[in-house]
Parts: C-alpha cells; sequence; structure tokens
C-alpha cells in the first residue's frame, strides 16, 4: 500500500513519468544520479549509447547535431549520450574513465550520461554492449527508430526527420 500512495503522490507533485521501458538509473560525470525518464523529460528523445571504442562510428550524426545547436528542433527534443562503463566499475579504472569522459564533455559541449551497472544492456532496453546504439523514442517512450552500429548519410538525414516531425506541436 505505501507503494501506491508513494505513487499517487509523486503523480500530484508532477514528478517525471516513469519511463514506459523500464527505470534506468544513470550517473552523471559529477556523480549525480539521474534516471532516465528524467533526461527524456516526456519529449521526442534521441538516445545515443556507445562504448569506448565506438565514439567515433557515428561522428557525422553528431557533427549534424552540432549543425543545429542553435536550431528550434534541438529546443524541441531531448538529445541523450549515455557511455556505456560498465566494463570500468572500479578502481582506479572508474576514476580514469570519468575524467576521459569528463574531457569529452568539456571539449564538446554535450552532457554524457555514465552506465556503470550496464542497465542499457539488459531488458527492456537490450542495447547491444559494444558499439553504437542510436534509438528515437516519441513523447510517450514509444520506440520509433533503432539502429546498432554506423548509420548511413541517408540514415541521418531520416533520424532528423524523424526527430522534428515527432517534435511538432500538437
Amino acid at each position: 500500500m505505501y507503494w501506491v500512495n508513494a505513487v499517487v503522490t509523486m503523480m500530484l507533485l508532477g514528478a517525471p513519468a516513469e519511463d514506459p521501458r523500464g527505470e534506468v538509473q544513470l550517473s552523471t560525470t559529477a556523480g549525480a544520479d539521474v534516471r532516465l525518464s528524467e533526461l527524456l523529460r516526456g519529449r521526442p528523445s534521441l538516445i545515443v549509447f556507445e562504448d569506448r571504442e565506438s565514439i567515433a562510428v557515428n561522428q557525422h550524426l553528431k557533427d549534424a547535431l552540432a549543425g543545429l545547436r542553435k536550431s528550434e528542433l534541438l529546443a524541441r527534443i531531448s538529445v541523450v549520450s549515455i557511455a556505456n562503463v560498465a566494463a570500468y566499475d572500479y578502481f582506479p579504472a572508474r576514476n580514469l574513465a570519468t575524467r576521459a569522459i569528463k574531457d569529452t564533455e568539456k571539449a564538446t559541449g554535450v552532457p554524457v550520461h555514465l552506465d556503470w551497472k550496464g542497465a542499457m544492456t539488459r531488458p527492456p532496453w537490450a542495447f547491444a554492449s559494444q558499439g553504437s546504439t542510436v534509438v528515437v523514442v516519441d513523447r510517450g517512450g514509444a520506440l520509433k527508430f533503432s539502429r546498432c552500429g554506423k548509420l548511413e548519410p541517408r540514415e541521418v538525414d531520416d533520424v532528423l526527420a524523424l526527430l522534428a516531425s515527432l517534435s511538432e506541436k500538437k
């Protein structure tokens, strides 16, 4: 009964909606915990999940997003970058990985969230633990696009067009 009361209280207080695909706990490079649903914020969202060896696989998608920095599209969507750092969840590797990702954040101006426990590689998301996975979800969290591996230039255009379409005011 306590759980039901807590859920009703959260709904009344306007807490973020639960992620329909399953709640995932991530971390910021500053060490704060953050839920994936908080990052999605009820907006159409682009999720990019990568391991260390795959950072450059979809660089052309990242470049296209960087070119849109001052566009209205980026103001209407959420872009969630997640690093699969489960393999580095031990001392001293954890500190080294965090420092390297902080450097990436500083260079790109894009926050990177850390998946230390491999939560994104387990159901319901079940992303590949290696490689680059690009996913688009709608406002309700429904999957609209998913691809593991390098996107072709046409697919980058399709992803951006899909995000634009999903973000139009209804």
